[in-house]
């Protein structure tokens, strides 16, 4: 469900201080409840945020494609945001890959 993961990232966070918890969602998902980037910060809850962007709402595509013979909305993509800047907005320490041999070693400074 679009929007659930980092909410409940954060709750799960602060019930197992001591636990690795990964959100992987997708760039909409994330702007849905992103302020609770503040929240994590606030608790100290060093939950990690995994965004893989594709700079559209996927899951709404995918529906448009299936039922709405492939008429699509317009994409948001001339104002996404930076996220490495927004989790430094809030406090936090954002990472971005380009390419996928910087995953590894991405994935590692997160973790």
């Amino acid at each position: 469900t679009m929007g659930y993961g980092l909410p409940a990232a954060l709750g799960v966070q602060i019930a197992h201080p001591d636990a690795l918890v990964i959100d992987i969602a997708g760039d909409a998902s994330v702007q849905m409840t992103m302020q609770e980037m503040s929240a994590a910060v606030q608790h100290d809850a060093p939950i990690k945020i995994f965004i893989l962007n594709n700079q559209y709402m996927g899951m709404v595509r995918q529906w448009q494609q299936l039922l709405h013979g492939n008429r699509l909305s317009h994409s948001y993509t001339e104002a996404m945001p930076d996220f490495v800047k927004l989790a430094e907005a809030y406090g936090g320490h954002g990472i971005r890959c380009e390419k996928p041999d910087e995953l590894d070693d991405a994935i590692k400074e997160m973790i």
